[in-house]
């Protein structure tokens, strides 16, 4: 459960915000390549999807790491991933489009480091793994964009990401090409941010093989958002962007072992902004017998 807290002095002339630990409700994201140059990688890896090189046939298991510093100057505070894209090489250009019958991705956080990565699959995975694809089919195509069932939030300062594939099964109809992934873009420079480990032939595999490839990958993050606060006549107006994930706005008197958090009540709209985007706006009664409020949004599980 994530919290944002926000004060609010008692003549409302201003306000002081603490970094959120969950984004909220953003419509937006924020594109983040790793590497950060965008550009195409010297290399490429059928690893973990492709079935049309017989040496790299699945089943397959395989975890990359990205380093926390491919993140901090887009998301400082963190943000939700909600998708990542792969990119096919531009080396072997085709058109494809492939159904994996069987694809379990996870993600998350890591103390391991690129080029660092144990050859034991379970000693890179972090104490909370959470699951943006159940184990099920697949579908890809040359974009090579994978969208999370449930969105991660992810902040650069509590380690560096690390994303798991395993893919159980050879794709449907493997003896046609267009079927069949295509090898995909990658980086196998000693130092960049990304490498990996992987194994065949068993997708559950404990042990694998480290090295520093790893494959070029676009990251969809909705960054943390702002609390919008205005007094309107009587009225405290709290606004924030609408999107991703729901939350709950709460209020305590004080902070610390003596905060008693209450549902903040208000009266609850949604508004569009002049850029188009929807907004969740709650309005409160002014309290000038308090010296201050204390608010933050929980984000519901």
């Amino acid at each position: 459960m994530a919290q944002f807290n926000a004060l609010f002095s008692s003549s409302l002339a201003c306000w002081l915000s603490c970094p959120l630990m969950s984004v909220g409700q953003v419509i937006q994201g924020t594109v983040i390549p790793v590497p950060s140059s965008g550009g195409i990688g010297p290399t490429r890896s059928a690893i973990p999807f492709s079935a049309f090189y017989l040496q790299d046939v699945p089943p397959t298991r395989f975890q990359q790491v990205y380093a926390a510093s491919s993140f901090v100057s887009a998301i400082p505070q963190g943000g939700w991933i909600s998708s990542l894209r792969f990119v096919s090489d531009p080396v072997v250009p085709r058109q494809w489009g492939t159904y994996l019958p069987r694809v379990e991705i996870v993600i998350t956080v890591t103390r391991m480091n690129p080029d660092e990565l144990s050859a034991i699959f379970a000693e890179n995975l972090g104490s909370k793994v959470v699951t943006v694809h159940t184990l099920g089919p697949l579908s890809l195509s040359d974009d090579a964009t994978i969208g999370f069932e449930k969105p991660f939030f992810y902040s650069p300062a509590d380690g560096n990401l690390l994303l798991e594939i395993k893919n159980f099964q050879l794709n449907i109809n493997p003896e046609i090409r267009q079927a069949s992934p295509a090898p995909l873009d990658a980086y196998d420079i000693l130092g960049d941010p990304i490498s990996r480990v992987y194994a065949r032939g068993d997708a559950n595999a404990t042990n694998g093989i480290a090295d520093t490839l790893g494959l070029t990958t676009y990251f969809v993050v909705v960054p943390v958002p702002k609390l919008v606060v205005s007094l309107q006549s009587t009225n405290l107006v709290i606004r924030w962007p609408l999107g991703l994930v729901e939350f709950t706005l709460q209020r305590s008197p004080i902070l610390g072992s003596g905060a008693s958090w209450q549902p903040a009540g208000g009266i609850v709209t949604t508004n569009r902004t002049t850029s188009g985007t929807d907004e969740i706006a709650i309005v409160l009664p002014v309290d000038r017998q308090s010296s201050a409020r204390f608010f933050r949004l929980i984000s519901q599980p």
